[in-house]
């Protein structure tokens, strides 16, 4: 830790806020894993206690079936991400099954944060404020693209830049253009929920009239 304490010591001091960054970024790159593996763990330590529970032999019928119920719920949420019910859950196997193939569970793992149930229908709701970030985050990624692109040039522009300023602008480039795909990534599920919804708008409009 003494190696990047240091040189961000002594870029504070000097107001190099390119050293810095550059620093704190590397510093979270060598802990990420331990970052993630803490994340991790928390998220495990229920599911772990829910199947030591059904493994309690005095567990009554009805505390099995509910912890059989809440295990299903946390293993399809650890896969999919989509926090489901079990009713929520059926429904989405039958939009996948009734779909033709048209619909994939990987595309309402796109939008889970935009599925809604009411009725027992399904739909996907893009509401104004996800619009508006959505359109946002295009802006960004774009602003984002065109300062990595600049970092990119500018050594090409200075004259007599040292290895150490090379260095930095490439990795200030490089940080940039990567928040840039960062910020595209997140318009992924507007963008699916915008063909996607109809799809399942239709299918469900297709079932309610077979029920008819």
């Amino acid at each position: 830790m003494e190696m990047l304490f240091d040189p961000l010591l002594r870029a504070l001091e000097t107001g190099n806020w390119g050293i810095v960054f550059l620093v704190v970024a590397v510093a979270l790159i060598f802990n990420l894993r331990a970052i993630l593996d803490f994340f991790e763990h928390r998220r495990q330590r229920r599911e772990e206690f829910v199947k030591e529970a059904l493994k309690i032999d005095a567990l009554t019928d009805a505390s099995r079936s509910i912890f059989e119920e809440e295990l299903n719920y946390l293993l399809f949420k650890k896969i999919t991400g989509i926090s489901a019910n079990r009713a929520l859950r059926e429904k989405l196997k039958d939009i996948v099954d009734r779909s033709a193939g048209e619909v994939q569970l990987s595309h309402l793992c796109r939008v889970k944060n935009l599925l809604r149930m009411k009725s027992g229908k399904l739909s996907v709701v893009v509401s104004r404020s996800a619009r508006f970030e959505w359109g946002l985050n295009w802006l960004l990624a774009i602003a984002m693209a065109l300062f990595a692109l600049t970092f990119f040039m500018l050594p090409s522009a200075l004259k007599g830049v040292t290895l150490q300023q090379l260095g930095s602008l490439m990795t200030l480039g490089m940080l940039f253009f990567v928040f840039a795909l960062f910020l595209v990534s997140q318009t992924v599920p507007v963008s699916t929920a915008k063909w996607l919804g109809p799809l399942v708008t239709r299918l469900e409009s297709a079932s309610t009239e077979n029920d008819n």
